[in-house]
């Protein structure tokens, strides 16, 4: 049962209402015919899900075998950015059930990854979700040059006098770490590679 808990501020989604996945698939058949015969699955889904919606559509295994997806609608930027047609739907509704299973803070580091590297299969996400999320460091707070050069000195990766300090120019400092560090300025925040 999918609840939503009310807090002081107002409405906090569940895990499982706070990621939206979905997929538009269609029948091949049909649309090479000119017809077009598709339909919306929410993932994650159960195979009785899955094979209904085939159904629906009019995958027969007879007349009609193949089907592709047309569209994809994610709330997690990036996530569906190189994701083609082809795409199994059964790994796409495991993957969706593995986002469930992220904190928000994951998610957030997630996005930034996905929008800081060039994804290009199904496998590689898997790969970055179930093995490699821990690679990449977040800062979500750190939204540009300057911020960067002074998390830098404050938190003692560079030693800089502290009468210096005032005089201390953190934004060209944060500009050369920018250019040095494998990391980029995204979604309000700094990712980089550990």
């Amino acid at each position: 049962m999918n609840i939503l808990k009310i807090g002081i501020y107002g409405v906090k989604m569940t895990k499982e209402s706070r990621i939206e996945l979905r997929i538009y698939v269609a029948n091949s058949g049909k649309y090479n015919k000119g017809i077009l015969d598709g339909k919306w699955l929410n993932l994650p889904c159960s195979d009785e899900e899955h094979l209904s919606m085939l159904v629906d559509i009019g995958i027969d295994g007879v007349e009609y075998e193949e089907y592709a997806i047309h569209d994809y609608d994610c709330n997690i930027k990036g996530f569906t950015k190189n994701l083609g047609e082809y795409v199994n739907i059964s790994r796409l509704s495991d993957l969706a059930a593995a986002l469930r299973e992220l904190d928000e803070w994951e998610i957030e580091k997630l996005e930034a990854v996905l929008l800081f590297e060039d994804f290009l299969h199904i496998e590689d996400i898997e790969d970055l979700i179930y093995e490699r999320l821990d690679n990449y460091v977040w800062y979500p707070d750190l939204e540009n040059e300057e911020a960067l050069g002074r998390y830098w000195i404050e938190n003692g990766f560079m030693d800089v006098p502290a009468r210096l300090e005032p005089y201390f120019d953190h934004e060209s400092f944060g500009r050369d770490l920018s250019l040095e560090i494998d990391g980029i300025f995204v979604n309000g925040g700094w990712i980089e590679r550990a």
